[in-house]
């Protein structure tokens, strides 16, 4: 009998082979730290890194060093989850694979699958860091790797290994990302919790609570209705501005006031204006969807605006105008 190909999982629904031998799921390594390079400023350097990609250095199926699995006495800062694997730009862009409408998780009889890629980088996230940020290891030298922020908008040159792709169960792609780096975010806490907080501070931890949370929200109708807007490759027509809007009524009446300008077709020109760039840049926390949904439909009332520059516009301002955290712009994100 054929084993079981260890495949990781594009949000698009294709599927790569991996390129580490025997590889070992939930992968925590040690990484060198210093010179700021976690910090997402340094991302405009990332293209000369994969611009020169040395194998010897930077593969993919490069085996764990001694170094590197030596977690044990590493400060926290230190440690990263491998999370998939990086593809070359040259492939992807040439790759045509399977859609299939409707599907919601990957399945190897109808989907697409590849590789393993040469060429390709490991990718990591930080266990320290609240929010999933992703990184890429290169430059082994001494036993360790450097990571360097991915650069933006590459989403579709990444493959998660399947262990974050478990339980993942969505008709739309951006919803599917947001839930493999649920998984990450959950991964990371319970690290945390059990191997650098105790079992006083893990007993005392909110971890269990953030994962209810989670699980509540993938499954509030709201939440998913507000996803859906911001799920760019997707369509969003008139249901789903409905569906918005008539949910959006019901719960935020529950904690008035909820603006008399909240209508279908100022939904429709908001989707309109995130699918033609709008944000793009920027982490968007739920926590802000409903102020920037009411702001929006606020102004949108009194200015209306048909450019999509000016649209644009309008919408990144009203964004960074709410106050609280996650407002930034990958490229001048605070190192961590």
């Amino acid at each position: 009998m054929s084993e079981t190909p260890d495949l990781a999982i594009n949000p698009s629904l294709f599927a790569c082979r991996t390129s580490k031998a025997n590889r070992q799921v939930n992968q925590v390594i040690r990484v060198r730290i210093g010179e700021g390079n976690m910090c997402s400023k340094r991302a405009k350097f990332t293209q000369a890194i994969i611009d020169n990609y040395d194998a010897s250095r930077d593969s993919a199926a490069l085996i764990w060093t001694d170094e590197e699995l030596d977690i044990a006495s590493a400060p926290l800062e230190s440690l990263v989850v491998v999370v998939g694997e990086f593809l070359p730009k040259h492939y992807v862009d040439s790759l045509e694979f399977v859609h299939v409408r409707g599907s919601t998780e990957f399945d190897a009889a109808i989907h697409t699958t590849i590789g393993p890629i040469e060429g390709s980088f490991i990718i990591v996230r930080p266990i320290h860091m609240d929010r999933s940020v992703l990184y890429l290891l290169h430059g082994k030298q001494d036993g360790l790797s450097s990571v360097a922020p991915l650069p933006t908008r590459c989403e579709t040159r990444i493959v998660y290994y399947h262990e974050w792709t478990a339980g993942v169960s969505h008709t739309i792609k951006k919803m599917r990302t947001d839930a493999f780096r649920g998984n990450l975010n959950i991964f990371c806490r319970d690290f945390r919790a059990q191997e650098f907080m105790g079992p006083e501070a893990e007993a005392g931890s909110s971890t269990v609570e953030d994962e209810a949370m989670d699980i509540q929200e993938d499954h509030d109708p709201l939440h998913v209705a507000i996803q859906a807007i911001f799920a760019r490759d997707e369509e969003f027509g008139m249901k789903e501005a409905e569906d918005l809007v008539r949910l959006a009524k019901e719960e935020w009446s529950k904690v008035p006031p909820v603006t008399p300008f909240l209508e279908v077709q100022t939904i429709l020109v908001l989707a309109k204006g995130l699918r033609d760039g709008a944000l793009r840049d920027f982490e968007v926390p739920h926590t802000t969807w409903r102020a920037l949904i009411t702001l929006f439909c606020n102004i949108w009332a009194q200015f209306p605006c048909e450019d999509p520059a000016a649209l644009k516009n309008m919408i990144e301002t009203i964004y960074t105008s709410i106050p609280g955290p996650g407002h930034y712009l990958p490229d001048t994100q605070a190192s961590q």
